[in-house]
């Protein structure tokens, strides 16, 4: 991010409404459509500092994030700044959401069960338990409810993220948006309620919760008097109420921070890029931030101006999505795009003092490619722990024990033919096959090249690739991942298979799909440092070379490695 000693003409705008809005009698709220690179850190920062020189305390006004590194890498920014106590306005909004929570109960912290919900269905009977009994829901193989019972899981999940009682219509709509394969709705509306009751029980009486609770308790307690009392003193207290990267937001998020807004003493600012939204898969919405900015009437501003990339680099975001405003900075180097065959991936690691970072759609692509950089001396990892340990999770499952290397890759080809098998029948088949194939292909990659003898052994390699603490200069991330990082050389895998389509795909689906090229290519930095400012797409080597259809005909040249070609 190249230094800024003074606002940019569009941040002064924004700093001045906040302003203006903290004595004006009714208060409307402020909306930032950010774009990618344009210093968000920095604008949030900016917004804090003009707040306290109005003269609010740190505890009168919350930031909200989502996710603890980007908590702790604002915490950090604004706490250089402003001290320590603006510092900690920085949250996530499950911490502030839980704060709620400990206060109603009066207890110091709860017990956070990731498996909470799916214990009590199969404790209710819903879904098959431990001892192999079927589950009520699946039980007449001729007429189940529900084909898949993680499925009912993930519609519980649902429910509370989109803050829907558990009735039959609330169900039909989240099966046709998530193709949940409910063939009973009635059945399965009762199912629900019987788990989401059982679960609110839980939370109440034994502190029992998983993370999703930490908002949905306080949300569907609110008219419950020591909840409400713990909501009422809190919005009493909050003048500003913050929260960024708000194109992320869930409905029961939003519905949250409706309980904290007045607009006669507080108000929202959102600060986020519709570009993106890339999460609806999840849980959240498509249009989060355009809801947010409906539902609290607020001010729209733009911060189209780019920091971080090269002049070239915009220029072919622009030429890809005309409709995406973003500007460079008048001072950002050229930049550099240059176009390869995967053959040549590690011809590019040329500078130990440059920072590099590799991104891909798929994590098997990504596993390959931090094989074969790991296999040359380098050190390189995945900084995504989660999806290391979902791996191993799995792989402990199919595996089942004893764990014996010799079964292995038959047991795997038993569960990949089996669950293709089911897979084929749900209503969004090709999208499940695509992200099967790719975990499949995952845990094939690792097996064929370390050939783990234990389980043990298995998560010692897994552990060695995906880690974000290890200090190295090479980074790998899942597109999905990358929203916020970036890096001075930066690799695109495989661009001719983004974005993914099939011909049941929703145009929410294919738009968040283009979102994920969008944010693939604004993740390089480009400053004065040789070497740096590099995007590198990274084409799949074939017997004939195949380019993205997106990419236009005045880059489709492939770069010489012994003869360097001029930029673009």
């Amino acid at each position: 991010m190249l230094q800024k000693l003074t606002p940019s003409p569009y941040q002064t705008c924004i700093l001045n409404a906040v302003s203006q809005n903290l004595i004006l009698p009714i208060k409307s709220g402020i909306g930032v459509i950010a774009l990618a690179g344009t210093g968000k850190s920095t604008l949030i920062t900016l917004i804090a500092e003009t707040i306290q020189k109005q003269g609010l305390q740190p505890e009168e006004m919350v930031i909200l994030v989502f996710g603890t590194k980007n908590k702790d890498d604002l915490r950090k920014c604004i706490q250089s700044k402003l001290g320590t106590k603006w510092g900690r306005t920085v949250r996530t909004i499950h911490s502030l959401a839980y704060s709620i929570y400990r206060e109603a109960l009066n207890v110091s912290t709860a017990n956070v069960n990731p498996y909470k919900y799916e214990t009590i269905a199969s404790k209710l009977g819903w879904i098959t338990g431990n001892v192999g009994r079927l589950g009520r829901l699946v039980a007449n193989s001729d007429y189940p409810a529900i084909l898949n019972e993680k499925a009912f899981i993930k519609l519980l999940e649902l429910l509370r993220l989109y803050a829907y009682q558990p009735n039959p219509e609330n169900i039909q709509t989240l099966n046709q948006t998530y193709n949940l394969s409910v063939t009973d709705f009635n059945r399965v509306a009762q199912a629900a309620k019987d788990c989401l009751d059982r679960g609110e029980e839980e939370a109440l009486f034994r502190n029992q919760i998983d993370t999703t609770d930490m908002v949905w308790i306080p949300w569907k307690c609110q008219e419950i008097p020591f909840f409400k009392g713990a909501i009422a003193r809190l919005k009493n207290r909050l003048k500003v109420i913050l929260i960024d990267e708000a194109q992320d937001v869930d409905n029961l998020q939003l519905s949250m921070l409706q309980l904290l807004i007045t607009s006669s003493q507080s108000f929202l600012i959102a600060v986020g890029d519709p570009n993106q939204s890339v999460y609806h898969f999840r849980g959240c919405l498509s249009d989060g931030l355009a809801k947010i900015m409906s539902r609290f009437n607020c001010q729209v501003f733009e911060s189209p101006l780019n920091y971080r990339c090269g002049q070239l680099h915009l220029q072919l975001v622009r030429d890809i999505f005309p409709h995406i405003p973003i500007q460079a900075h008048p001072n950002a180097p050229q930049g550099e795009i240059r176009i390869i065959s995967s053959a040549d991936l590690l011809k590019c690691f040329t500078d130990s003092t440059l920072t590099y970072l590799i991104v891909s759609r798929k994590n098997s692509t990504l596993i390959q490619s931090a094989i074969r950089i790991i296999a040359t001396g380098k050190t390189a990892t995945i900084k995504d722990e989660k999806a290391g340990d979902y791996l191993f999770k799995e792989i402990k499952r199919i595996a089942e024990k004893p764990y014996n290397p010799l079964t292995f890759e038959h047991k795997l080809d038993v569960y990949a033919a089996k669950t293709r098998h089911f897979l084929e029948q749900s209503p969004d088949a090709p999208t499940r096959l695509a992200e099967f194939a790719d975990f499949i292909e995952s845990i094939r990659t690792l097996y064929d090249t370390y050939k783990p003898a234990t389980l043990q052994k298995w998560q010692t390699t897994i552990n060695q690739i995906f880690n974000s603490r290890k200090s190295t200069s090479i980074h790998l991330l899942s597109i999905h991942s990358a929203k916020g990082a970036e890096a001075e050389v930066v690799f695109l895998l495989y661009p001719e298979e983004i974005p993914f389509t099939h011909s049941q795909q929703s145009l929410e689906e294919l738009q968040q799909e283009w979102n994920t090229l969008y944010i693939a290519l604004t993740r390089i930095k480009a400053n004065r440092n040789p070497g740096s400012g590099i995007l590198y797409l990274v084409l799949k080597e074939r017997d004939c070379t195949i380019y993205p259809d997106w990419l236009p005909q005045a880059y489709r040249q492939l770069y010489k490695f012994d003869k360097p070609v001029n930029s673009i």
